[in-house]
């Protein structure tokens, strides 16, 4: 994965993907991956929790770093808020969609 501000390119098994992030609460999506949490994108193993219960954060700044198939992959906040609750720390493993911290 190419990280070049809001788009990221992909690439695997000689593939490329190109991506572009939406923030749902400003495109007219139904807001349900982003409302109120952060989910793992993936199934993988939780490397780094970057934050604490109670603390602010910014649009952009890091939460929590995941380890699917080797590559390492940092998950930010998606908007300003401040962390409510953590459920996850270093080493545990998690499935796709599962809620790992929630913030306001």
């Amino acid at each position: 994965v190419v990280v070049a501000g809001e788009r990221r390119h992909v690439f695997f098994e000689g593939r490329a993907w190109p991506l572009v992030l939406v923030d749902t609460l400003h495109a007219g999506g139904s807001g349900d991956d982003v409302a109120g949490g952060l989910k793992a994108p993936m199934p993988g193993t939780v490397v780094t929790v970057a934050v604490q219960a109670g603390q602010k954060v910014a649009k952009g700044d890091p939460l929590v770093s995941i380890e699917a198939m080797k590559m390492e992959s940092m998950l930010a906040a998606e908007c300003d808020g401040v962390v409510a609750a953590i459920h996850v720390k270093p080493g545990e493993v998690v499935n796709a969609k599962d809620l790992l911290l929630e913030y306001a």
